[in-house]
């Protein structure tokens, strides 16, 4: 993530935190979404507020949490508040160690 598009990055993680991650998308704001080397955990990048955080526990949650906005588009399925997407996402998806109010505000 050096030397890239995302400056921010470059300037406010070290390098060898950088290192770790592999970029493999962008969120809504820009921001890069990658999967941790080691791990295959999702993380974000953000650049306001400027933090990075685990917001899938690996591609197949994050790929779930595609599949239900795809089919919101669609109407095949509905939400009568944000509240209740929320937690229905919540429930979906695995929650271990997932920084939901980041991911919620982010993505």
């Amino acid at each position: 993530m050096t030397n890239s598009m995302w400056e921010f990055v470059s300037l406010n993680f070290q390098q060898e935190v950088t290192d770790k991650y592999i970029v493999f998308s962008e969120s809504p704001s820009n921001d890069p979404i990658c999967f941790k080397r080691d791990t295959g955990e999702v993380y974000l990048f953000s650049h306001d507020p400027i933090k990075r955080a685990k917001v899938y526990k690996d591609f197949n949650d994050y790929l779930l949490n595609e599949i239900v906005e795809i089919q919101k588009l669609y109407a095949e399925v509905t939400f009568n508040s944000s509240k209740e997407e929320i937690e229905y996402k919540e429930n979906l998806l695995d929650s271990d160690g997932i920084d939901f109010d980041f991911r919620n505000l982010k993505l």
